[in-house]
């Protein structure tokens, strides 16, 4: 059909703003996986429960909106994770509430030991206890400053605000001494 002059395309072959919503919602939810990847977020046992049936859920009417979508705009080539959508659910949003609205507490007489990590894409200065299991990791990532103030093992105090999600972590130091009472006759 000469003589008809066509819209031409982006680089990116996005024409319409539904189109448009549906890549930033994806960037977005990548966003999301990479800081839910890196947030020193410990879940609680209740959310750790129930945040797979959620992150399903939310899965599934994410997949059908998309689906949805991309039959009503043309938009090809959408791919929809799991893995992606149960950091940004079960780690990054409850990571975000519970940095903002959660208590402020302190974790004392924290049982720690230091590794130093040298792989690629890890946390080169991980702090791991029990009490940081929870996280993607297994272990508090540390800053340098704060690892080397911290000997090879030993009790810890951790800083950290609390909501029922879980815990957010953000400082962890040496536990202070307690001096020994003298005994004295």
């Amino acid at each position: 059909m000469k003589g008809i002059a066509r819209k031409p395309r982006v680089i990116t072959g996005i024409d319409t703003p539904a189109q448009i919503a549906a890549m930033v919602a994806m960037a977005m939810a990548f966003i999301g996986f990479m800081y839910g990847l890196r947030c020193s977020f410990f879940r609680s046992a209740d959310w750790s429960r129930i945040s797979i049936g959620i992150t399903a859920l939310v899965s599934l009417l994410v997949a059908l909106s998309l689906l949805r979508l991309a039959r009503n705009t043309g938009l090809r080539g959408i791919r929809l994770n799991l893995f992606h959508e149960f950091m940004l659910v079960a780690y990054a949003l409850p990571d975000i509430y519970t940095r903002y609205a959660g208590q402020p507490i302190a974790m004392r007489d924290v049982e720690f030991s230091k590794v130093r990590s040298y792989g690629r894409g890890s946390c080169g200065y991980q702090v791991r206890a029990t009490d940081f299991a929870r996280s993607v990791e297994g272990n508090y990532c540390a800053g340098p400053n704060e690892f080397d103030a911290l000997p090879n093992h030993g009790l810890a105090r951790a800083y950290a605000r609390r909501s029922w999600f879980g815990r957010h972590v953000y400082f962890v130091e040496p536990e202070p001494s307690v001096p020994k009472p003298i005994n004295r006759p």
